[in-house]
């Protein structure tokens, strides 16, 4: 299981670098989304999840997979889940 979880990690890592570069990209949504489709495709389940803060109010999109979060975890913290599911 470790080495599945690492695997996922390499995957939503990539997602996020990509995205960083691609126009409309940038941001966690869209890069959530693509991890989640590149995640399926290496056969992991992926879970989106929408959080959200009130002071300043922001939202924020990241992936989970096994309950491990594999792309936006440096700001998911920040945030209270409101929604999960998958992508």
């Amino acid at each position: 299981m470790a080495h599945t979880g690492h695997r996922a990690e390499q995957v939503g890592r990539r997602a996020e670098r990509v995205g960083a570069r691609v126009p409309g990209a940038h941001g966690c949504y869209p890069q959530a989304l693509a991890a989640s489709v590149l995640l399926k495709g290496h056969g992991h389940r992926p879970e989106l999840v929408i959080g959200i803060r009130n002071r300043p109010f922001g939202a924020h999109a990241w992936v989970e997979v096994g309950g491990q979060i594999v792309t936006g975890a440096h700001e998911a913290p920040n945030y209270r889940e409101i929604w999960r599911g998958s992508a």
